[in-house]
């Protein structure tokens, strides 16, 4: 496997949690997007959603963490269907509707959360299968174990 393949990997995982994360936190009542209820003078909602994303970084890493562990290779049902669960149960802990849709490779998992009122759609599009690993190219550990590296030259924390 390449560089940009492993890279590709871990930017899809990123891509998830991301997308579940600003997708929660656009529809939570905690962070209110609409006036100024809850709102400091002057404070952003783009100034909001950082603080927030801050302020649960460790959970957030966690869940990332717990998602990328479970292997994704296109040709591994089980795995595949492991990552569909534990996609739909991210989506039930946000207060979405998920359904996992059976197709003749990995499962398509679509998730819609109403809001009240709501006169836009946010859409999201990402795909959870990857391709086949080779454990011997990777240089941090073994594929699907998570780390995080701080910088070139820095040893890697889990």
């Amino acid at each position: 496997m390449s560089r940009s393949s492993r890279f590709s990997t871990s930017a899809i995982a990123v891509s998830i949690i991301s997308a579940i994360a600003l997708s929660a936190s656009l529809g939570a009542r905690r962070l209110p997007l609409d006036g100024a209820r809850g709102r400091q003078p002057g404070e952003s909602t783009t100034a909001r959603v950082r603080a927030w994303r801050a302020q649960h970084e460790p959970q957030i890493l966690r869940e990332l963490f717990d998602l990328v562990a479970i292997p994704n290779v296109a040709s591994d049902t089980a795995g595949i269907a492991r990552n569909a669960q534990a996609l739909t149960r991210m989506f039930e802990k946000r207060r979405f509707l998920p359904e996992s849709i059976a197709t003749s490779g990995s499962p398509v998992v679509l998730a819609e959360r109403r809001v009240p009122g709501a006169t836009r759609t946010l859409t999201f599009y990402f795909h959870y299968d990857g391709q086949p690993v080779e454990a011997r190219e990777w240089t941090n550990g073994p594929p699907f174990s998570p780390i995080i590296v701080t910088g070139p030259g820095r040893p890697p924390r889990a």
